[in-house]
């Protein structure tokens, strides 16, 4: 068979480009904005499948014969990317629209999987199928919800949509479930995966476990914001609105179903 001679600045640009996809802090400006301006189904598939695309490359180039090339970048990104996940975790509360808000947790659940992703090993590598299932379906449906709020009251800002549980009680649980699972609380994969990175990332350096800590207590308090306010306080539409059809409810229980499922079966990830 007949070897490929690829360069290393080559590979440093596959390497990047790949990142830009999942994406990495930095990288990342795009994403916000496509989510934005995307339709409903647009951001279902840009968080669902696309940027686990960018995922799957990374995965690919580390673990194939190049990534000796570009070892000496691992530390460097390792550190840039814990860097980036608590940065955009401040960058949570300053947002008002729900769908950047969203976007921008994700960016921050990527930060893990590139740490754990450069970090490699078999423990390693059990996290990123964790969180990359959860955050997969736990994304979509919250677009979803977001989407449905969206097309009933006209906009996308926290601050105006306070108070929907008086007028949605039905939804309540499904919004509770989705913010409990993308804030890691147990029992959910998102947790187990979670902890797999955590004690790979120790092994790196000891000192960036304080950090991994302040980012898990973060994420926790923007989801708990991101429920508390939207279900909680005086609503401003007090005129009559649209009602969530059957079908809208169940392309959200869809996303949930396999969630709860994995939690039973969390032990086919580590065969």
């Amino acid at each position: 068979m007949r070897k490929i001679k690829v360069s290393s600045i080559i590979l440093v640009f596959i390497f990047i480009a790949f990142l830009i996809k999942f994406p990495l802090y930095g990288f990342h400006l795009w994403l916000p904005k496509a989510h934005v301006e995307a339709p409903v189904a647009g951001s279902i598939i840009l968080a669902g499948v696309l940027l686990k695309l960018g995922g799957y490359g990374v995965w690919r180039l580390i673990f194939s014969m190049y990534w000796i090339r570009i070892e000496k970048l691992f530390n460097l990104l390792i550190i840039f990317s814990i860097l980036g996940s608590l940065i955009t975790s401040f960058i949570c509360f300053t947002q008002i629209d729900i769908k950047i808000l969203i976007a921008y947790s994700s960016i921050c659940h990527i930060g893990f999987v590139i740490g754990g992703l450069v970090s490699g090993g078999f423990i390693g590598g059990v996290g990123i199928l964790l969180i990359i299932l959860s955050h997969g379906l736990c994304s979509r449906s919250l677009f979803c919800a977001a989407n449905f709020f969206y097309r009933r009251f006209f906009t996308r800002n926290i601050i105006l949509l306070k108070g929907v549980i008086l007028i949605f009680p039905r939804i309540g649980l499904v919004w509770f479930l989705n913010c409990a699972i993308n804030m890691r609380a147990p029992p959910s994969i998102n947790l187990f995966g979670e902890f797999f990175l955590v004690g790979r990332l120790i092994k790196f350096r000891v000192l960036i476990v304080i950090l991994l800590f302040i980012i898990i207590i973060l994420s926790g308090f923007y989801s708990l914001y991101l429920f508390s306010v939207i279900y909680h306080g005086k609503i401003f539409f007090l005129e009559r609105v649209i009602k969530i059809s059957l079908l809208e409810y169940n392309l959200i229980f869809y996303h949930l179903i396999p969630l709860i499922i994995y939690i039973f079966f969390s032990d086919l990830f580590c065969l």
